[in-house]
């Protein structure tokens, strides 16, 4: 006799669960039981980890450039502070000054001279008494940098310029930091020349 189709799924149904459950699947005897990776999975997950490894050491090494540049940065910003402060209050505090190639001498009152001397490496400045030396203090940049000095005769002021120094010879050094301070302005105030 022909079942249904219906009929004979139930039946089957029933056959599967006569036993209150699944009945377990039978094993064969060549089968074992699966306790580890395979080879396949091993090269993958190495492949894939090594990636991760290249990406993420290449980013700490791109972060430790960026952070040393910015504390270079940071030290030639605080050193272009402190100079541009002493130079203003040396040349304001002058009686005269005299620039001969990169070095600057300035005779300050009660007999005492300062001289400003650009280098490569940065500016040395040197302060002398009656011929001895005071203090003598170096500013020097972490980047490479270039110093101008610059006396302009019709208004009577120096002139500093600090030119950033590129590795591309035909471009032009660009303007880091500058700075304009008028001789003896400080005894122009004390003598009354000038109204405050």
């Amino acid at each position: 006799m022909d079942r249904p189709a219906a009929a004979r799924g139930e039946l089957q149904r029933s056959r599967r669960f006569a036993g209150g459950g699944f009945r377990p699947m039978m094993r064969f005897p060549n089968s074992r039981r699966r306790r580890g990776f395979t080879l396949r999975e091993l090269s993958v997950a190495m492949t894939v980890g090594s990636a991760v490894m290249m990406v993420a050491v290449g980013s700490l090494h791109r972060a430790f450039d960026w952070a040393s540049i910015a504390r270079d940065r940071r030290h030639d910003d605080q050193t272009v502070f402190r100079l541009t402060q002493q130079f203003r209050e040396d040349v304001h505090r002058a009686s005269d000054a005299e620039l001969t190639d990169q070095t600057l001498k300035l005779t300050l009152p009660s007999d005492t001279s300062v001289v400003y001397e650009a280098g490569p490496e940065g500016l040395v400045r040197e302060q002398t008494r009656q011929d001895q030396r005071v203090r003598q203090e170096a500013y020097r940049w972490k980047q490479t940098r270039r110093v101008t000095l610059r006396k302009l005769e019709n208004e009577n002021q120096l002139e500093m310029s600090i030119h950033s120094v590129l590795s591309l010879k035909d471009q032009p050094a660009p303007l880091w930091r500058f700075v304009r301070a008028s001789i003896g302005l400080r005894q122009q105030h004390e003598r009354g020349d000038i109204g405050g």
